[in-house]
């Protein structure tokens, strides 16, 4: 795996860490302790963590299933 592969997946992973993290606490029904104990983060890295910022992502090549080869439009 090349750098920039591992540091886009390292970002996805993270995002999605912090996405269920933010999720946790805005359910209210688990303690910080919980959640850093749950998810593997620091407990004073909880309270930091908000839900981050979900990008449309627009226009992307549409899949032909008429297409034999395999490839996109």
């Amino acid at each position: 795996m090349t750098l920039d592969a591992y540091s886009t997946v390292k970002d996805m992973f993270l995002n999605h860490r912090n996405l269920l993290v933010a999720q946790a606490k805005a359910a209210g029904n688990m303690t910080d302790g919980e959640i850093a104990s749950m998810f593997q983060v620091p407990i004073d890295e909880v309270a930091k963590i908000q839900e981050p910022e979900i990008v449309a992502v627009e226009n992307l090549p549409k899949w032909n299933w008429d297409r034999l080869d395999g490839k996109w439009d």
